[in-house]
């Protein structure tokens, strides 16, 4: 199997690069895709095509990692074009959503139906956005995997990541196809509810002809099974669309407070004005889940299996919200957020994809997310004044 990733570089990319090569087979390959031949050559002569973890203060390294850049034959340096572009069968994408589509579009022509494309990222919308900008023919459209996770883990240089707190992986699947029932075995009668779960059947079809098409879907979730120390997990969708609103909710108050008080994750409810700011984007949050929730059954005509649950889950309540993010406020104090990191750095931030999000499903179900509003636009103007101005 040929495993690619995007975002390979930053702590979680490294994180889940180094576990890939240590539970696959030496003939497995595991590539790193580079911006360019200049980080590519880096890899080699500067990180000697490794990547290394600290976990309890002790460093464990991988190697025999490959690195590519995403289009050889644009490539300026004669030697990187020699480099044949081959097809992608399993993608996983670990970086940030406002570099998301840009890197796709070069890997496109690289990607095929047969394809499967992992996100694992902050915040919602970037699916979406990939199949109106980057796959609209639906016939040329890649299997994708949804997943979240839980680790916390920073960076300490490319390909160098701390793993200080172990956490977990969840994903499920969105095949390009209505041949395969991809969550059957989450709904299988006359099996315990504990026991149901995915199956790796399921995601091939049985007529031999079409079955080639899915075969790296089978493969990547079949290797994503494999990440045992990071407690990874394969749910249904139902279950997978709870927890990234769950997360969602999470960073779109603690990244954008801490961007705009430039301070950690721990600070933010040291005054009583940081919990009402959480407790009102909770209930926003809440309301807004539940006004698509509703949309979504009253359109729905499959009524005996489902992708989805027909119930505002409990984790999406308000109090269970603002509950979540108190306890990762707690569990992070003294981290840095992933957008203040950003801002930092000069980087732009990924609100779009956390607040903003917020904003569209305001638009669309006519549900008032006023304070979002409020945070994605102060985040908009924070990015464009400089942290370190002089007075």
């Amino acid at each position: 199997m040929r495993i690619h990733l995007v975002g390979a570089a930053g702590p979680l990319g490294s994180l889940i690069a180094y576990h890939l090569r240590r539970v696959l087979p030496v003939s497995d390959t595991v590539t790193t895709i580079r911006r360019n031949s200049r980080q590519m050559r880096e890899f080699y002569s500067v990180h000697n095509a490794s990547i290394t973890v600290a976990r309890k203060g002790v460093r464990h390294t991988a190697s025999g990692f490959t690195a590519e850049i995403p289009n050889t034959s644009h490539s300026t340096c004669e030697e990187t074009r020699t480099i044949p572009e081959d097809h992608i069968d399993s993608l996983i994408v670990t970086s940030r959503t406002y570099s998301t589509i840009p890197m796709l579009n070069m890997l496109s022509s690289r990607l095929t139906s047969s394809s499967t494309v992992v996100l694992l990222q902050n915040g919602m919308g970037m699916y979406d956005d990939l199949l109106k900008f980057t796959f609209p023919d639906p016939s040329y459209r890649p299997h994708f995997v949804l997943a979240t996770h839980s680790h916390s883990l920073y960076g300490n240089g490319q390909f160098n990541v701390v793993h200080n707190r172990i956490g977990e992986i969840k994903f499920a699947v969105i095949p390009n196809s209505t041949k395969v029932d991809v969550d059957a075995g989450f709904y299988q009668a006359g099996v315990s509810p504990f026991e149901r779960k995915g199956r790796l059947s399921d995601l091939v079809p049985t007529s031999r002809f079409e079955s080639s098409s899915f075969q790296s879907l089978h493969d990547t979730v079949q290797t994503l099974l494999k990440l045992e120390e990071l407690n990874a997990s394969w749910v249904s969708m139902s279950d997978m669309q709870t927890a990234l609103r769950k997360r969602l909710v999470i960073q779109s108050v603690v990244d954008p407070l801490t961007t705009l008080m430039n301070c950690p994750n721990g600070q933010i409810f040291l005054s009583p004005q940081g919990v009402h700011i959480c407790e009102r984007i909770c209930h926003e949050a809440s309301h807004a889940f539940k006004a698509e929730l509703d949309a979504r059954m009253k359109n729905m005509t499959d009524t005996n299996h489902a992708s989805y649950s027909h119930t505002m889950p409990q984790e999406l309540l308000p109090d269970e919200l603002h509950r979540a993010v108190t306890q990762y406020v707690s569990e992070t104090k003294n981290f840095i957020s992933p957008m203040l990191a950003d801002l930092r750095s000069g980087r732009p931030t990924e609100i779009r994809y956390l607040n903003g999000h917020f904003i569209r499903l305001g638009a669309i179900y006519d549900v008032f997310v006023g304070r979002n509003m409020m945070l994605h636009n102060l985040i908009k103007l924070r990015s464009a004044i400089p942290l370190d101005q002089a007075l």
